[in-house]
């Protein structure tokens, strides 16, 4: 996996400076680019989603859960 992800040049991985014996791996550059491009696409699936097919009331009610979640925190 992680190789197929290098050569796409989603990661970068390099040698692991206290452990000689391991590598680093970061996201790259094309790897945040690409990860939010999937992000941005499931969004607006969503949102199209939400606009299209909930009712009125429904997306009133979807826009009250975050604020009863954040009731729970605190338990």
């Amino acid at each position: 996996m992680i190789a197929e992800l290098e050569q796409l040049d989603l990661i970068d991985r390099a040698p692991n400076p206290s452990d000689r014996r391991g590598f680093v791996i970061a996201i790259s550059r094309a790897g945040r680019a690409a990860l939010d491009r999937d992000r941005r696409g499931r969004r607006d699936l969503l949102a199209t989603a939400i606009r299209t097919r909930l009712s009125k009331e429904e997306r009133r009610a979807l826009a009250a859960i975050p604020g009863i979640l954040d009731k729970l925190r605190t338990v």
